[in-house]
């Protein structure tokens, strides 16, 4: 029974480039077991160094979507209403620079204003009704700098991070799996953004990172989130890997209707 689906799903490894560039195939290839090539094929070509982006560039790290968010919606309402507009930093597009420097704490840098460092807590920025034009603005009249508070555009946070990683994920164009024939019955007919990730209503900790082609959901803990060197396309490429060796054990008909549940990460 696990001929109909293994076949072509041997086919696609020896085919794909990326396998082709990294793994040697022994000449006793017709002795070992399928599931093990299956395992092996997959594995090298999951952990080649340029899988998935030698002709599709995209953003391998993170980085920190926070504090670049937190630096667009002040760069978008200065200058502040009181400021003057004649003092040529207020205006700037690299007035502000924000960077995390703990766990929970971030500090924000203005160029316009040397002496003027502000720490604001990382938990604010992650909500997404934070709106940090009015906050740098009562901060500015707490330190003597005169502003309007009442009079800045309302600029806020969202979901910074969510859109990081439907950004870098949607930006790929190749994930394991794809080039197996009829490896599922909408791929063909499908259109629009696959990936889709928003912040579980049961945890505030965890993302669910939602293929929409396929129908299935993984949990994202927010800690990965956190670290700027954290490849989410690696990632996602990891949990595909481990539905294909989970429908490599039934029959391509049966593979199909294990779309449409969530598989642990």
């Amino acid at each position: 029974m696990r001929d109909t689906y293994a076949r072509p799903v041997l086919k696609y490894l020896r085919n794909s480039e990326g396998a082709a560039s990294v793994f040697a195939w022994p000449k006793d290839i017709g002795e070992m077991r399928e599931d093990e090539v299956f395992a092996r094929g997959l594995h090298n070509d999951l952990n080649h160094p340029h899988f998935g982006f030698e002709k599709d560039p995209i953003q391998r790290r993170f980085g920190d979507p926070l504090a670049e968010r937190l630096e667009h919606c002040l760069i978008q309402s200065a200058p502040f209403s009181g400021e003057l507009s004649s003092n040529e930093p207020v205006g700037s597009i690299e007035r502000f620079v924000a960077y995390r420097i703990s766990d929970h704490t971030h500090l924000l840098l203005d160029s316009a204003y040397e002496d003027l460092e502000c720490q604001i807590s990382t938990s604010l920025l992650t909500n997404p009704d934070f709106d940090p034009s009015a906050w740098y603005a009562r901060k500015l009249n707490v330190q003597g700098i005169p502003t309007a508070t009442g009079g800045t555009t309302p600029r806020r946070m969202g979901d910074a991070r969510g859109t990081r990683v439907s950004q870098i994920l949607n930006r790929a164009s190749r994930y394991p799996g794809d080039d197996l024939p009829d490896f599922h019955p909408r791929r063909n007919n499908y259109r629009g953004q696959r990936f889709h990730a928003f912040l579980s209503g049961f945890r505030g900790d965890v993302y669910i990172v939602e293929d929409a082609l396929y129908g299935i959901r993984w949990p994202l803990h927010t800690a990965l989130l956190d670290e700027p060197r954290f490849d989410v396309y690696r990632w996602c490429c990891k949990q595909l890997v481990k539905l294909l060796r989970e429908c490599l054990k039934w029959d391509l008909w049966e593979a199909r209707s294990v779309f449409g549940r969530s598989f642990p990460s």
